[in-house]
């Protein structure tokens, strides 16, 4: 995932109240888009809290101040920008997921160090993406276990150059790694 305070840019939790019978419509709606995280349905199906991580001010604003304003069936939006975050560490520390990976697997994702780590919510330098980022970075998008080779020829680039920049925007937090688990999949 893109990381758009690393690109100078911040992210957002947006609660909005809805019309009874259209809230489904909106939140379907809201989890098409590239730039909302996540969404979730509350108060007895009135209300819609999603996370916007827009790339561009101009992104966060047709989305927060155009096109939900504009929403007949939108009553209140709330907007509240996020002010602090905390990124993942050690990938194996949920207790759930200990003994499934190896040692030396769990070595290979850093077994040292908080699981959380605090990261600036907008940094003070901004990353640019280059235009072959943004291939890469959509190919990976697409399919998270996308070989070099795949993302390479996305890019259009070699596949050591493509490793070589991947692992730089990991190193700067121009982007990070989300794993969503299915928690019934747990047990």
């Amino acid at each position: 995932m893109v990381n758009p305070g690393a690109l100078g840019q911040s992210r957002w939790l947006v609660r909005l109240r809805c019309r009874p019978g259209s809230v489904a419509a909106i939140a379907d709606a809201l989890a098409e888009r590239d730039d909302v995280n996540w969404v979730a349905l509350s108060a007895a199906g009135c209300e819609i809290t999603c996370a916007t991580q827009s790339r561009t001010r101009e992104q966060r604003e047709d989305l927060l101040g155009q096109r939900l304003p504009r929403t007949a069936a939108v009553i209140d939006i709330n907007a509240f920008a996020m002010l602090r975050q905390f990124l993942p560490g050690r990938a194996h520390y949920w207790s759930a997921l200990q003994g499934t990976l190896s040692p030396k697997e769990e070595e290979a994702l850093g077994s040292g160090g908080p699981p959380f780590t605090e990261s600036p919510v907008v940094t003070r330098e901004p990353l640019r993406l280059t235009p072959e980022d943004e291939k890469m970075l959509g190919a990976l998008a697409a399919d998270g276990r996308a070989s070099l080779v795949d993302l390479a020829r996305a890019a259009d680039l070699t596949p050591g150059r493509v490793s070589r920049r991947l692992d730089a925007l990991l190193q700067h937090r121009g982007v990070h790694i989300d794993v969503e688990i299915a928690a019934a999949a747990l047990g």
